[in-house]
C-alpha cells in the first residue's frame, strides 16, 4: 500500500498471519479496514521523529523514517513504522528496541492456493 504525508487519511486493510497450532494449520486473517486521520503533530521517541494518526480511540505514532509499515497487534498502514500505539487510553505498546541490522534473508511463503 502507498501512503503519502501529504493526505489527510490514509485507509489500510493488513492481512496477517496467525499460526493456530492446534490445527497444525497457518491463516490468512484480513483485519478490519483502519481510516486512519493523519494529525498534523509531532513528538521525539528515542531518536526518532514521529507523527501522530489516529482512528477512533487508538492514537498511533509512527516513524516515516522507517519505512515499514507495521506495528502491534494487527495495526499499520501507516507512512511509517508505528513506534507507540495507545489503545482506548488504558493500554500502551511501545517499542523497546530495534534493531535494523537484519543477519539473515527472510523467506516468506506464498499461503494463497493457486486455482
Amino acid at each position: 500500500m502507498k501512503s503519502s504525508l501529504d493526505k489527510d487519511t490514509v485507509t489500510s486493510v493488513n492481512l496477517y498471519f496467525q499460526d493456530e497450532s492446534r490445527f497444525g494449520q497457518t491463516f490468512i486473517v484480513k483485519s478490519e479496514e483502519i481510516k486512519w486521520e493523519l494529525i498534523n503533530e509531532t513528538k521525539k521517541i528515542g531518536k526518532y521523529n514521529c507523527y501522530k494518526a489516529k482512528y477512533k480511540e487508538i492514537i498511533a505514532w509512527y516513524a516515516p523514517e522507517i519505512p515499514l509499515q507495521f506495528g502491534p497487534v494487527g495495526f499499520g498502514g501507516l507512512p511509517g513504522l508505528i513506534i507507540h500505539l495507545e489503545y482506548g487510553g488504558f493500554v500502551d505498546f511501545s517499542v523497546k528496541s530495534l534493531d535494523l541490522n537484519l543477519k539473515k534473508d527472510i523467506v516468506i511463503k506464498n499461503l494463497r492456493k493457486e486455482n
